[in-house]
């Protein structure tokens, strides 16, 4: 969802707004790719069928009560309702945390993929995990938590 600045630039990265994704599941993006538009909403959303894509784009918005009151309490200098509202399709792994690793059978190719919507707003650390990895060299981060292993017991549906 976006949301239309009263004074444009009030959130830009200008101004110093940080990208935000705090504890309650809200995130948002200061205005870069809508000027005097700061993108912004509570994630979540359906489960998308491939088997029937126009049902997901006829449903109504998701979370858009509970994002303007997050809005409304923490984003002052926002109007209180979306000016935008787009559906973001992406791809999910079943516990919706992303995989960064190589491959199991071929350690030439790395992967970074099911970022469930995050993938944007962990850019700069997965670029240095991945170098890493391509690299061969340590990384000063924890990647055990998005290792492809995770999976080795679930059945693909």
């Amino acid at each position: 969802m976006y949301w239309k600045e009263k004074v444009p630039g009030t959130y830009s990265v200008q101004k110093g707004m940080p990208c935000i994704m705090d504890s309650t599941g809200f995130y948002s993006i200061p205005s870069l790719e809508r000027p005097g538009y700061v993108k912004g909403s509570v994630h979540g959303g359906y489960e998308y069928q491939l088997e029937n894509p126009d049902e997901h784009d006829n449903k109504p918005p998701y979370n858009v009560e509970e994002s303007c009151q997050y809005l409304k309490e923490h984003f002052p200098g926002v109007e209180t309702n979306p000016s935008f509202v787009q559906a973001c399709k992406y791809t999910m792994t079943p516990d919706e945390i992303c995989i960064i690793d190589k491959h199991p059978k071929h350690p030439n190719i790395v992967m970074a993929v099911g970022f469930s919507g995050t993938g944007f707003k962990i850019a700069p650390i997965v670029g240095n995990i991945v170098r890493d990895l391509v690299n061969g060299t340590p990384s000063k981060y924890d990647i055990e938590p998005f290792r492809m292993d995770r999976f080795a017991n679930i059945q693909a549906k």
